[in-house]
C-alpha cells in the first residue's frame, strides 16, 4: 500500500524539524550558527539533501543531540509504532530517514497519526497527537463546502513551516492527497511571490506575511488566491487582497490542539463552523464523536447555529507572529535572571514589553543590560523575547 504523504512532503517535513532542532540549539549556544546553512532548501536539490549526514560534521549534531533529533522525528510521525524507530541512528542521511518514515506511513497508512509541539512560549511545549483520519477530515470538509476550490492546475505556494500543524495540512497533507504540488518558499523573501505565483495558486502563510507585502511594489498574476491562519488577522491582512489583486483571501481560525475550527473570507463576516463539527450548548464536538468538547482557547460569540465571532483568549496568552506567548511566561523567565527584582510584562503594538526593576548599580548598567539580553535569548523563543527592555535602578 502506498503511503499517505509523498516522499517530497516527508523531505520537507523532515528539514523543518532538523531546522527547529538546529535553531534550538543555536539559541542555546551549543550549536554553531553556520550549521543552519547546510539545510538551506531553496539553494539544494532533492538529491543533495537527501545525501546530507545527520552528524556533527556536516548538520551540527553530535552523539546526544543527533539522539534527541531522532526522538523529536520518532515523535512527529509515532515511528514507534512500525518500529522503524530503531534505525533512526543507524542509518545517517537524510534520504535514508526518509525511506523509514515512508516505510512506516505505508505499513500505517489510515492509522498513522502525527504529534505536533506548542511553540513552547507559553510554558513547556504540549504535545498534541492528531490521527490522519481526523487531519484528513478537516480537509475534506473544507474542500466540500468550496472554502477552499482546488482546481486541477492548482500549485500550493507556502511561506509556513510543514511541521506545524497548519503548514502540515495545507503544504504537505492536502497536496499529498489532492496530488498537487507544492512551491515552499519558507526559506525566500514573501517578495518572490510575485516572480513565483501564477494563476489559481493557493498561497499558504500567516498574517505576518501577508501584513510584510503591504507596501511593496508586487505584481501578482490574477486568480491567486491566499489562506491565512496561526495568528488573528487584521485590516492590514485583509487589504493585501484590495492593495496585490489577489482574487480572495480565507481565513482559517484554529489551533494546534483543535485543528480547524472555522473559516471566513472576509473580515467583516462571522466565521462558518467547518462541516466535521457541531455546536451544541456553545461548545464544539466533532460529528463522529460528540462526546468530549474540543478545547476552545478563545470566548466565542454565536451569532447563529453555525456561526461565530471570535472575543480574545481565556487566558493571558497574546499572538506574536503567528506564535502564542503567555505574558506571565515571558515574566517569570525575566524574573529568574540574577540581579532582577521585578519584571511588568505587557502587549503593546504587537510588541512585547518589558520593564524591568534591579538593584544592580546604575554604574554597572552596560554589563547588566548585556546580561540580561544575553539570558533572555538562553531562556525565551525570539517570539518570546521583548522588543523593548526598560531597566530602573533602584541603586
Amino acid at each position: 500500500m502506498p503511503s499517505i504523504l509523498s516522499k517530497n512532503e516527508i523531505r520537507r517535513i523532515l528539514v523543518s524539524l532538523v531546522a527547529a532542532q538546529q535553531r534550538l540549539r543555536i539559541r542555546h549556544g551549543t550549536m554553531p550558527k553556520e550549521c543552519a546553512g547546510d539545510l538551506h532548501i531553496a539553494a539544494r536539490s532533492s538529491d543533495e539533501i537527501d545525501a546530507l549526514r545527520v552528524d556533527e560534521e556536516v548538520l551540527g549534531f553530535d552523539s546526544l543531540s543527533r539522539i534527541d533529533l531522532a526522538m523529536r522525528v520518532t515523535q512527529f510521525f509515532n515511528l514507534s509504532k512500525s518500529g522503524v524507530d530503531d534505525y533512526l541512528l543507524v542509518r545517517r542521511r537524510i534520504g535514508d530517514w526518509i525511506d523509514l518514515i515512508n516505510h512506516h506511513l505505508a505499513m500505517l497508512h489510515d492509522e498513522a497519526c502525527f504529534t505536533f509541539e506548542t511553540s513552547g512560549s507559553t510554558g513547556k511545549p504540549k504535545r498534541i497527537t492528531h490521527s490522519f483520519f481526523d487531519l484528513k477530515e478537516e480537509i475534506d470538509a473544507l474542500i466540500a463546502c468550496s472554502a477552499i476550490d482546488l482546481k486541477n492546475e492548482s500549485r500550493i505556494i507556502s511561506f509556513v513551516p510543514s511541521h506545524h500543524i497548519y503548514g502540515f495540512l495545507f503544504s504537505c497533507l492536502m497536496p499529498s492527497t489532492r496530488n498537487l504540488e507544492v512551491v515552499d518558499l519558507r526559506w525566500t523573501s514573501p517578495t518572490s511571490l510575485s516572480r513565483i505565483a501564477q494563476s489559481n495558486d493557493l498561497v499558504i502563510a500567516t498574517p505576518l506575511t501577508w501584513t510584510q507585502l503591504n507596501g511593496i511594489s508586487l505584481d501578482i498574476d490574477p486568480g491567486v488566491r491566499g489562506l491565512t491562519s496561526g495568528a488573528p488577522s487584521d485590516q492590514d491582512t485583509w487589504s493585501i487582497v484590495r492593495e496585490k489583486g489577489l482574487t480572495s483571501l480565507m481565513e482559517l481560525y484554529g489551533s494546534t490542539e483543535t485543528g480547524g475550527i472555522g473559516y471566513r473570507k472576509s473580515i467583516t463576516d462571522d466565521f462558518e463552523l467547518m462541516g466535521h463539527l457541531s455546536q451544541k450548548d456553545e461548545k464544539i464536538y466533532k460529528k463522529q464523536s460528540e462526546y468530549n468538547a474540543l478545547a476552545v482557547q478563545d470566548r466565542l460569540e454565536w451569532t447563529e447555529k453555525d456561526r461565530f465571532r471570535v472575543l480574545g483568549r481565556i487566558d493571558d496568552v497574546v499572538q506574536v507572529a503567528g506564535v502564542n506567548v503567555s505574558t506571565t511566561y515571558v515574566s517569570d523567565a525575566v524574573c529568574s535572571i540574577e540581579g532582577v527584582q521585578s519584571a511588568k510584562v505587557t502587549f503593546e503594538q504587537q510588541r512585547i514589553i518589558a520593564h524591568v526593576v534591579t538593584s544592580t548599580k546604575k554604574s554597572d548598567a552596560q554589563e547588566f543590560k548585556k546580561c540580561l539580553q544575553r539570558d533572555l535569548c538562553r531562556l525565551l523563543e525570539p517570539s518570546a523575547q521583548p522588543s523593548v527592555l526598560t531597566v530602573e535602578y533602584t541603586q
